[in-house]
């Protein structure tokens, strides 16, 4: 007969904190992570670091003047003035110069282009309602806008027109007095909010329905 063997077991407790992974930092676009000595700057914008550079001022002078008449969503201001809010999609002048100007270069979808800097295409469309304007009041004060006219090309070109016949003369001038020039940036229509009726899943009726349709 064998003998009794007496086994002893041992419990060990272990605990275990579960954490929720973190966040992952979004990437976006900012001036200050494109490295000047390369021709990132150029690539994007068209712009030479220096040319960006030398436009960073009259932009942002002609941004606070818009700002300081009218509101992030086109209203005429009232009373608040503006300020950079603390988690500004778009925090500097040269990120909101950059912004435009990619977005003009590149001509991406605004989905596409909010992804890049940060934020939702409402978002960018909002923003781009703004900058565009301001951008091409910039253009104008400084005398950079691209010419809308043959006339005012041959102007800034300094070139002699020459003598035309008497209808040619005629039908320039008929044209020349109407305004047929299109605009510096075409732009769509603001987003606006959504506005059409919601039913509410939690009224009798929508139960009542979701319940008939299951069954």
């Amino acid at each position: 007969m064998r003998p009794l063997v007496q086994y002893t077991i041992e419990f060990i407790t272990i605990c275990v904190t579960l954490c929720p992974p973190e966040k992952e930092a979004q990437i976006m676009l900012r001036y200050r992570d494109l490295p000047p000595h390369t021709t990132d700057v150029l690539d994007l914008t068209s712009l030479t670091v220096d040319e960006f550079t030398a436009l960073v001022l009259p932009f942002e002078a002609a941004f606070l003047q818009y700002m300081a008449a009218w509101t992030f969503h086109g209203r005429p201001r009232q009373s608040r003035r503006y300020t950079t809010y603390k988690h500004c999609p778009l925090p500097t002048a040269e990120d909101r110069l950059l912004f435009v100007l990619v977005y003009l270069k590149q001509n991406p979808l605004q989905t596409l282009h909010g992804r890049v800097f940060g934020m939702r295409q409402s978002k960018t469309n909002h923003w781009l309602h703004v900058l565009l304007p301001v951008l091409c009041t910039t253009l104008r004060t400084l005398g950079d806008a691209p010419c809308r006219s043959v006339e005012a090309l041959r102007q800034r070109l300094g070139v002699e027109v020459p003598s035309l016949s008497p209808e040619s003369s005629a039908s320039e001038a008929t044209q020349a007095a109407t305004p047929t020039a299109p605009p510096l940036f075409v732009m769509t229509a603001p987003s606006a909010p959504f506005h059409a009726p919601q039913t509410r899943l939690n009224r009798k009726r929508a139960i009542a329905a979701r319940k008939s349709a299951t069954c």
